[in-house]
């Protein structure tokens, strides 16, 4: 993934929150939900420590920089079968392209 929050043209798009979970179980929730096409989590520490996963079904446009966010997009459909669910881990997901330059003024 890459360091910062899921973003689509302005805004953060369409997405579920899920709280206290790992990064893992983010992962795994975003590949068994069809509808997931990245997610972004985020893990704080200190006096109050908690994590947080969003669920977008929006594809994101760019990444919007902030620490301790990291941005995941699936790179294919979910793999679900009958029997069991196969799942995407982080590593089997890529980031999104960076929004083009704005074109010169006149």
């Amino acid at each position: 993934g890459r360091t910062g929050g899921c973003r689509v043209g302005a805004t953060k798009g369409n997405y579920f929150e899920v709280w206290a979970t790992t990064l893992e179980d983010c992962a795994d929730s975003c590949a068994s939900f069809p509808q997931c096409v990245a997610f972004e989590f985020a893990s704080f520490s200190g006096r109050r420590s908690y994590s947080r996963c969003e669920l977008h079904s929006e594809r994101p446009t760019h990444i919007f920089p902030v620490d301790l966010y990291v941005c995941y997009v699936r790179v294919g459909p979910p793999l679900i079968h009958a029997t069991q669910h196969q799942t995407q881990t982080p590593s089997s997901l890529q980031l999104p392209r960076p929004p083009p330059p704005p074109p010169p003024s006149p």
